[in-house]
């Protein structure tokens, strides 16, 4: 199971660089949100490992907390969650082009 992470426009064309889960590392740190107690990571454990999840930029904002939690307390994903991150912080600071964080799953 992967889940490929990118911004993407109100038409769903994709902005930038999407981060392909080749390897899995994606779904498995987020897995760790759904594992853990939810009411932690409400973002987080709110992604479909198996459908799309579209964030806006203030659902977004509130994801990152989630991801600097997850880093806090599971280092050894922190170069994934970082990465994750970087996506996350390009929506955040761009609220007037209207972008998406999205989270397409198997």
């Amino acid at each position: 199971m992967g889940i490929n992470v990118q911004t993407e426009r109100n038409d769903r064309s994709v902005v930038g660089v999407p981060l392909l889960d080749i390897d899995g590392k994606v779904a498995r740190a987020l897995a760790k949100a759904w594992t853990d107690d939810q009411k932690l990571y409400p973002i987080a454990s709110s992604i479909d490992p198996y459908g799309d999840t579209l964030l806006n930029y203030l659902l977004t904002s509130l994801l990152l907390a989630d991801i600097a939690q997850l880093k806090s307390e599971h280092p050894e994903d922190e170069a994934i969650l970082e990465s994750i991150s970087d996506l996350g912080e390009y929506v955040v600071q761009r609220p007037a082009e209207r972008l998406f964080l999205a989270f397409i799953g198997d």
